[in-house]
């Protein structure tokens, strides 16, 4: 997806940002399987994530290769994005079709996912 048109998302109201990001019965995807906080994530679209999460997605939706919007934040290494995802309920041990989780990926994982409550002390082990 173009940067420009991520960025003209994120400008819109809540409302048609709400009308184009979600269809009937949850949100929309391409035909990767990717939805706008998929893509948002993987370009490193801070603002226009968090205004995503304000929806309450679907944070365990996985594209055509199993990889969740927290897949793609690890991937790029993008921390402030991971974070929140994290703090919105994703989960770090979910499988991408290449049994990878976002912990796995993710070269910090474990100190920001302790930080933000996701990991235990028994997690920390694996």
């Amino acid at each position: 997806m173009p940067d420009w048109l991520l960025l003209f998302a994120a400008g819109c109201s809540k409302v048609l940002l709400k009308q184009s990001a979600w269809g009937e019965g949850g949100a929309r995807a391409d035909d990767l399987g990717r939805t706008a906080l998929h893509w948002a994530t993987d370009s490193g679209h801070v603002e226009l994530v968090s205004l995503l999460l304000q929806h309450g997605p679907d944070l365990i939706l996985q594209d055509t290769d199993g990889m969740t919007a927290l897949h793609y934040a690890a991937l790029t290494e993008h921390e402030q994005i991971s974070r929140s995802l994290v703090e919105a309920g994703a989960d770090i041990e979910v499988a991408d079709s290449e049994g990878e989780t976002p912990a796995m990926l993710f070269s910090d994982a474990w100190s920001w996912a302790a930080k933000a409550g996701s990991v235990t002390s028994d997690d920390e082990q694996l």
